[in-house]
């Protein structure tokens, strides 16, 4: 009977499923750089630092986003000399047009190197296609820094600071008090300069809200980058109770948008949701009665800011941005016509020596 039975081997030890804090994976992990963009993330959308000057003697403007550029690359130089697992540039179609882009400007500036000395808009067009190469070469940090497995943290992270600033844009809208410079005045002897609105603006006055931006536009653009993303969220979705919270920071991005007042706001709005639903429109079609509570929910937490909005639409000819671009019209045109009036006289005197 011994010689019957088999010695049956012992089964293979069962390698357990890795979970989310077992991944090497933002926010569970001890890698130093996608903290260091993700502190980035949070100083764009809740502090202004383009308003905030640090009491820092330095070759450039001690702003507060360059310093933490500036920590940033060291830490990614240091990694990229010393580490083990050095960050790899992978090519892709966005990195290419991220790359094209800063060479079309670098060429246009030396294309209109003439006209811009003329003008003596040469240093302005120097500084500001320095601080393109800048952000630059943080796409190329970021792209090298983040893998896969981060990127469900980061869109979160994403989420969440987008809904804090249109919270935070909607309280000025409504109160005219900007929570984001008293944020930045919290840093040490950090100088915060924040346009103050008046009380009370009469009803044809156009006002820009910017929440933790210069301008409107460029805190739309901010708040609409979140919102495709919370939108996905939403659908994937398994309960309700992650339903409504997916749902809930949409709508508030959608008012934070909305509040700004920017015309602009509404065509990002548009072309975001437009363009998420053309990709699975099966899967949204079941949520259109989700607008109609939105637009009920922002007209609530924003009165009359779709009114504003809707009302610069129609008074587009008239508006006052609009007439700030079309005034320049007649100075380009003189400017085009000295220039053919020149080069025709010059032509006139080559012709007569």
């Amino acid at each position: 009977m011994a010689t019957l039975v088999r010695d049956i081997a012992p089964p293979p030890p069962v390698r357990p499923i890795p979970g989310p804090t077992q991944l090497d994976a933002w926010p569970h992990t001890s890698r130093p750089m996608p903290w260091l963009i993700a502190v980035f993330m949070v100083m764009v959308y809740l502090i202004p630092f383009d308003r905030t000057v640090l009491p820092i003697s330095l070759p450039f403007n001690a702003g507060l986003d360059r310093l933490v550029l500036v920590a940033i690359a060291l830490v990614w130089i240091v990694i990229l000399l010393t580490s083990d697992r050095q960050p790899r540039f992978k090519h892709a179609p966005i990195n290419a047009a991220m790359w094209l882009f800063v060479a079309l400007s670098a060429l246009s500036l030396v294309l209109n190197l003439r006209d811009l000395t003329w003008d003596k808009e040469l240093t302005v067009s120097f500084k500001q296609l320095l601080l393109t190469f800048t952000y630059l070469f943080f796409f190329v940090v970021a792209v090298t820094s983040i893998t896969r497995e981060d990127l469900p943290g980061f869109c979160k992270l994403l989420v969440l600071l987008g809904t804090v600033s249109a919270v935070g844009t909607i309280i000025e809208y409504r109160s005219h008090i900007n929570l984001f410079a008293d944020l930045a005045k919290l840093i040490p002897a950090a100088k915060v300069h924040v346009r103050q609105l008046r009380a009370h603006i009469s009803a044809t006055t156009r006002v820009t809200y910017g929440g933790p931006t210069k301008h409107g536009l460029a805190d739309a653009t901010m708040l609409d980058a979140a919102v495709p993303i919370a939108a996905v969220f939403m659908l994937r979705a398994r309960e309700t109770w992650h339903r409504v919270r997916w749902g809930a920071a949409l709508i508030i991005l959608m008012a934070g948008c909305v509040a700004t007042e920017e015309k602009t706001a509404l065509i990002l709005l548009f072309v975001s949701i437009a363009a998420i639903v053309a990709y699975h429109p099966r899967r949204y079609k079941n949520w259109w009665p989700l607008l109609i509570v939105a637009v009920v929910l922002i007209r609530i937490a924003a009165p009359h800011s779709i009114s504003a909005v809707i009302y610069q639409f129609k008074d587009i000819t008239r508006s006052n941005s609009t007439a700030g671009r079309t005034t320049d019209y007649p100075a380009v045109a003189a400017s085009a016509a000295t220039s053919r009036t020149s080069t025709g006289s010059s032509t006139i005197r080559c012709s007569a020596s």
